[in-house]
Formats: structure tokens, sequence, C-alpha cells
């Protein structure tokens, strides 16, 4: 969904106030937290809500959440194979 809507935005098929509401709406139904709409809330919707052009909503603390846990995950993940590394050498 995001990723149409930004498609249609460069192709000057909605305006950019359309699109900040598309983003919006997405935030405050929860859209954001769709798979599919990972790599565009990270790189289009998050920095908006930083700047606070878009308002924050429970979705969007959760999305963090999300993305932070998996941060972790995979830095935990990179330590250990990093450990087994030194250890065999």
């Amino acid at each position: 969904m995001l990723g149409r809507a930004i498609t249609d935005s460069d192709a000057g098929r909605i305006t950019k106030a359309q699109l900040l509401s598309i983003f919006q709406e997405a935030v405050d139904n929860g859209d954001i937290l769709e798979e599919e709409n990972s790599l565009y809330v990270v790189a289009c919707v998050i920095p908006l809500i930083d700047e606070g052009v878009l308002r924050p909503s429970r979705h969007s603390v959760k999305f963090e959440e999300r993305i932070n846990a998996k941060a972790r995950e995979r830095i935990a993940e990179l330590r250990r194979e990093d450990a087994k590394k030194n250890e065999e050498a």
C-alpha cells in the first residue's frame, strides 16, 4: 500500500499532501505493521514522525519496538558468530 502511494506521488498522480495523509492513515490504523510496508516505514514514515510532520500512534511505537528487537537479535547473532570464529582461530 505505501509503496504504491510513493510511486503515485513520484509520478504526480497524487500530491505530497495526499501522500502524507496516506502515511498518517497507515500510522493510525496499523498498516505500518504489515511486513510489506516495513521498508517504506523505515525509509519514509519514521523520519516524518521524528520530524513532527506525522503524529505517532501506538502502532508506530509497536513498529519501532519490533524493529529494535530485530536489530538486537541480529547483533547478538553476529557477536555469536564472531566469538565462534575467535575460538576456532
